[in-house]
Formats: structure tokens, C-alpha cells, sequence
């Protein structure tokens, strides 16, 4: 049989579930601000867990202690929705987003100090009327064996409106936010959370009957807290992974320090053939030996490109030098360079842009450059229907909201749309000289400079690869939460 003592312990059990919760988050991951804000929002859900477990105290409790203890845990209802933005605010600071119009004005809220700061003076104002005037008394209501008190509020009726509408903002804003963020790892646990809180706080709010709204509401909580744990242990997974990648990084520029080391040694050993072109320019040598001569330098010549060509392959992602950079020169210098390859002349690449001003941009230039040679030489390389067509690539840029959208258009066959995310996978291509290492290594390049690169586009009629680049990037590398 339920009474109010089973009702009151059930809710003081299930109160310290998300305290022990989030004290092992915190013990587990003390350096971060994400883990210690998580570990605060639970300590905001044990509090308020308790303030509803007071009113089930009667038999416990004077009227006087419950009134009092009532009033005081309910700092944990007010600071939720504070603690909710916080989570947010600092997942939102490190992330960069997509232009979206109508995630503009969201971000800008979530990121806000000033919005954060009024939201923490509504804090402490509301506490100060909650011990006050928020709280009239309790009212004793007998149900069967059960006994509880229900609040006759005063001027906490408006706190408790103030609390459901702040509520409804940061989750409106926050799940608005969450599907611009580009990284998709981040752009995941912001999703989680955001539908995890509305979907507690639509149950703890169902105000049926009193012992079933609180049951359930707690119940609900700590789903809510497992599925945010579990959210966050991926996040920092995929973190870990990506420590994991910078310290190969590292271990790689040695492995290029010796390769570059043998690459000098064999250009030592390939120069003094290449030297024979002397002795021939200058007519100092007999028919058969010129005639052997160039042949000896043919050889030494390709000798020497496949060494460049393997020196090449041993080459990966480096740590971008960002320097002040003009966006249209940057492309321009690609198309330059990519225009004498082999597998490109007679093609036809041409470039136009939007009102995107002095293209000013925080780039490394050589990596970017690199970027845009690979995808500019795919797309003349794509495959056609109709191989008398002319081979043509456009380059567009446009400048969105401090974000410079560059499409790579070519006039292929496509891309399969089930195969638009494995092309950023290593090994995989579909040419029969490719490496599959070009695409993920653009990936890498872009996403380090906080950008992104995408299939947008692909069709029988030809493919648009995108690379979205923040106009201002003075920090890169992955996102610290």
C-alpha cells in the first residue's frame, strides 16, 4: 500500500541517484567545464527532487521545518533552466555553425555573456522573493493513506511561470542551434540534450494527481540523466580520438623528417646524372654517347618523379599556420597551378563569386590551396557519359553571415547518394590510380580550420562538392568541452 512515508522515501532514493551521477562525472572528467556544468544541472535535479519529497513529511516534520526546507530546495527548480543554458553556453562557444538565417538570432543568444549574466541575476532575485513572499504556506490534503501538502503560492506563481517560459525559450533557441552546428559529433549531443530536457520537463510538468506528477516527473529525471551521460561519454569518446589523431600527427612529422632526409640523399645520387644535359647542351659528347647519355637521363628523370610521387604519398595533415588571407587570390593560385596537370589541360575551369568584398579570410593558404587542387582535379577527372564533351569546372564562392561557401562544380556523371559520406572515407576511390587518401585528407584540412566540406550536390548531370570556411579563425583544432 503506497503511503506518504513510501512516497517520501522513493523520492529521497531517487534523489541522490543523479547526485551520485553527477559527482562521477565530475571525479571522472574534473578538467572539463562541460562535466562540471553537467554535474551542477544534477545537483539542481537532487534539489528539487527534494523539495517535492518535503511535501510528503507530515509524519515526520513540523509544519513549520517543512514550510521551511520547502522554500529552501527549491533553489533547485529556479537555477534548472539556469544550469540548462550553461550546458548549452559552452558547447555553443566552441562550436561553429552553418549559415542558417534562422539560427542566427539563437546562437547569438545561447553564446551571449550578457544573456548568461541576466540570467543568473534572475537567479538570485528569484530565490530572494521564493524565501520571502513566494511561498504562503502548505496546505494538508488526505488521500487514502497518503498525505501530502500542496504550496499555496504568492508571489511564486509568477516565479513558476517565469521558470516554465525561461525554460521554453532555451529549449526553443537551444534545438534551433543544435541542427546549424556543423561538427556533427557536437551537433549530436546538443540534439540529445535539448530533446532529452524537453522531454523530462514535459513529463514533470503533467500535474494529473500529486503523487503520480511526482513519480513520474522523478522517474522521468532520471532517464533523462543516463541518456545525457551516455551523450556526453560519446562526445568525449570521439574527443579522445581525435587527441589520439593529433599525436600521430606528431609522431608523423618525424616519420617526414626522415623521409625528407632520404629524399635529399636520393636527389644526390640521381644529380649527377641529370648533370649529363650539360655536356650534351654544350655538343662535347659523341653521337652514341649523347644518344646514351639522354637515355640515362630519362631514366634518373623518372626515377627521380617516382621518388617525389612516394615522398608525396608519406605527406599528411599538418598543424595550419592561419595568416590573413584573400580568398579570390587563393582560388585564383589553385586554378594556376592545376591547370598544367596531365589530366586537367583542355579543360575548362572558371570562377565567379558573389558580393563577398575584399575576400579577406583566416587561412593557412598552402593547405587550403591543396584543398582546392584535389577537388578541382577530381572534377575534371569524373567520369562522363559523353567523352567528347568538354571538361569544365566552376568554382563559386559566396559570402554568408562571416562564412565563405566555395562550391566545386563539375559536369560528371555524379555521385550515388549513398555514397556521398564513404568518399571522405581513407582507401576509398573510384579511380583506379586513386589512393582513396585525397578526400579525407581535404576533410581533415577543412575541418581543422572549424569548416566543413560536403557532398551538397550530385546528379547525372554532375557533382557540387562544398567547403564552408569561417571568414575569422584566429583558433583551430578540435573543439575543447
Amino acid at each position: 500500500m503506497i503511503t506518504s512515508n513510501f512516497i517520501l522515501y522513493f523520492l529521497m532514493i531517487f534523489s541522490a541517484l543523479p547526485l551520485v551521477i553527477g559527482i562521477s562525472i565530475y571525479i571522472s572528467f574534473r578538467f572539463s567545464k562541460l562535466a562540471a556544468t553537467i554535474s551542477l544541472f544534477m545537483l539542481s535535479l537532487v534539489l528539487w527532487n527534494l523539495d517535492l519529497a518535503t511535501l510528503y513529511s507530515s509524519e515526520m516534520l513540523t509544519y513549520e521545518e517543512s514550510l521551511f526546507l520547502f522554500k529552501l530546495f527549491r533553489v533547485g527548480q529556479i537555477s534548472l533552466p539556469v544550469s540548462y543554458f550553461v550546458m548549452m553556453h559552452i558547447v555553443a562557444n566552441d562550436a561553429a555553425v552553418s549559415d542558417k538565417k534562422f539560427s542566427k538570432l539563437p546562437y547569438y543568444y545561447i553564446k551571449s555573456k550578457t544573456v548568461l549574466l541576466i540570467h543568473f541575476v534572475m537567479l538570485c532575485l528569484l530565490f530572494g522573493v521564493n524565501m520571502s513572499n513566494g511561498i504562503k504556506g502548505l496546505t494538508l490534503i488526505e488521500r487514502g493513506e497518503v498525505a501530502f501538502y500542496s504550496p499555496i503560492y504568492g508571489e511564486g506563481g509568477i516565479i513558476l511561470l517565469y521558470i516554465i517560459l525561461q525554460f521554453s525559450i532555451n529549449a526553443i533557441f537551444g534545438v534551433i542551434t543544435s541542427f546549424s552546428v556543423i561538427d556533427k559529433d557536437i551537433r549530436a549531443f546538443m540534439i540529445t540534450l535539448n530533446i532529452a530536457v524537453v522531454a523530462m520537463m514535459s513529463l514533470a510538468f503533467l500535474n494529473t494527481s500529486q503523487y503520480f506528477y511526482h513519480t513520474v516527473g522523478v522517474l522521468s529525471e532520471f532517464i533523462f540523466c543516463l541518456v545525457l551521460v551516455a551523450a556526453f561519454l560519446q562526445l568525449k569518446s570521439v574527443e579522445k580520438k581525435k587527441n589520439k589523431v593529433a599525436t600521430q600527427f606528431e609522431l608523423q612529422k618525424k616519420v617526414q623528417n626522415r623521409n625528407s632526409a632520404a629524399l635529399i640523399h636520393e636527389l644526390n645520387n640521381v644529380s649527377s646524372v641529370l648533370a649529363l644535359v650539360t655536356y650534351v647542351k654544350n655538343g662535347e659528347l659523341t653521337k652514341d654517347e649523347e644518344k646514351q647519355a639522354l637515355e640515362e637521363v630519362e631514366l634518373a628523370s623518372d626515377h627521380l618523379i617516382n621518388l617525389i610521387q612516394k615522398f608525396e604519398d608519406t605527406q599528411t595533415y599538418q598543424t595550419p599556420e592561419i595568416q590573413e588571407s584573400n580568398i579570390i587570390a587563393v582560388v585564383n593560385d589553385s586554378i594556376k597551378l592545376i591547370k598544367n596537370h596531365k589530366n586537367v589541360s583542355g579543360g575548362e575551369i572558371a570562377i565567379s563569386y558573389k558580393d563577398i568584398g575584399k575576400g579577406r579570410i583566416d587561412i593557412d593558404p598552402l593547405q587550403i590551396k591543396q584543398v582546392l587542387i584535389n577537388l578541382i582535379k577530381n572534377g575534371m577527372e569524373a567520369e562522363r557519359d559523353n567523352l567528347d564533351s568538354l571538361r569544365t569546372v566552376n568554382v563559386e564562392i559566396d559570402l554568408k553571415h562571416d562564412y565563405y561557401y566555395i562550391d566545386i562544380i563539375d559536369n560528371g556523371t555524379g555521385i550515388h547518394s549513398g555514397s556521398w559520406d564513404k568518399v571522405f572515407k581513407p582507401f576509398l576511390s573510384t579511380k583506379d590510380s586513386g589512393t582513396g587518401l585525397g578526400l579525407p585528407l581535404c576533410k581533415d584540412i577543412i575541418e581543422n580550420h572549424r569548416g566543413r566540406i560536403v557532398v551538397e550536390e550530385s546528379s547525372e548531370l554532375g557533382t557540387t562538392m562544398r567547403v564552408i570556411l569561417p571568414k575569422y579563425n584566429e583558433n583551430v583544432g578540435s573543439v575543447n568541452v
